[in-house]
């Protein structure tokens, strides 16, 4: 609400000077660039998380405010009443380094990972994360940081929505969107959520020409829009996208807990996978987890429920 009242004082501020301010020939340019976009400040004023929306409203104004009033008094005006709005956007907006500061939360809602991100698969080829499948061998680090690989035991979420991520960049170039309050490996075998990382914090990588694991620091963290996203779990609870070591989990800060909560899939996918070689492939179909296509599977929508109710009263959930 406060950034509501703001965005509206300054807004009635801008209109009073350009008052002063000479019309051009045609004022209908002047009249579109002050127009106020309602469904932005509605979402602001409901403390949405749509910071896209904000960011639009934002970059709009201020390109009016250099446009068409530059060289009189309504610029200077304006750009001191924009102070606020320029500080938020300089924090919020797409391309722009993340910081606690932004009123927005970047959709720690979701817990997965860019669904256009690409998985390293055992054959070293690659395959997006959306397209991965009940089985797939995936690439991924042991503890002692080797390289090996693991299965592909379920697809949790997946959804075609845009959504808000966080893009991890780390100094060699790799790069990873992923949720707020998705687990990302960092140093001595640990994780951390993607929105308490800073720059220069240390992740896991794997140099895939080097063939060794590596320890990179973050150049950037930024705040970006991803088409869509996945949260794929395999038999070792991570795996590599785009070179960089990621969990499987969500929500949960500790990642060696969700493993434990998930352990039946695990436990489930290796007996239908041991029985299937024994009985008929007609009755082996029905026992076998199913891809979800769409939305969260219901096994870790009921797990979340439960822990949400009682697991979260003794760990911390998000």
């Amino acid at each position: 609400m406060k950034n509501f009242l703001i965005i509206l004082f300054q807004i009635c501020l801008i209109k009073s000077a350009w008052s002063l301010c000479p019309v051009e020939d045609d004022p209908t340019n002047l009249a579109r660039c002050i127009q106020v976009d309602v469904s932005a400040i509605v979402a602001v004023a409901k403390g949405s998380d749509d910071a896209a929306s904000f960011c639009a409203l934002a970059s709009r104004y201020m390109e009016c405010i250099k446009t068409y009033t530059r060289g009189c008094l309504g610029f200077y005006f304006g750009e001191g009443t924009l102070t606020e709005l320029q500080n938020i956007a300089q924090y919020c907006c797409t391309g722009i380094t993340s910081s606690k500061e932004c009123p927005f939360n970047p959709n720690v809602q979701r817990t997965c990972i860019d669904a256009d991100a690409d998985a390293m698969m055992a054959d070293g080829s690659l395959k997006k994360v959306k397209d991965l499948e009940i089985g797939d061998k995936v690439r991924t680090l042991d503890s002692n940081g080797r390289l090996t690989e693991t299965d592909v035991v379920m697809m949790m979420d997946i959804s075609e929505e845009d959504f808000l991520f966080f893009n991890i960049k780390t100094a060699s170039n790799k790069n990873i969107r992923v949720s707020g309050t998705h687990l990302m490996a960092i140093e001595n075998g640990k994780y951390k959520f993607a929105k308490n990382l800073n720059r220069d914090d240390v992740i896991i990588t794997y140099d895939n020409v080097k063939q060794v694991k590596l320890e990179e620091k973050i150049e950037s963290i930024l705040i970006e829009e991803v088409d869509g996203y996945a949260a794929p779990l395999t038999m070792s609870g991570n795996l590599l996208v785009n070179g960089i070591l990621t969990s499987s989990y969500a929500v949960i800060e500790s990642h060696d807990l969700a493993h434990a909560v998930m352990s039946p899939v695990r436990w489930w996918y290796t007996f239908a996978n041991t029985l299937a070689h024994s009985i008929p492939s007609s009755v082996s179909t029905t026992i076998q987890i199913e891809k979800q296509m769409n939305g969260t599977h219901w096994f870790p929508s009921l797990l979340h429920s439960v822990t949400n109710n009682y697991l979260g009263k003794v760990v911390p959930l998000h």
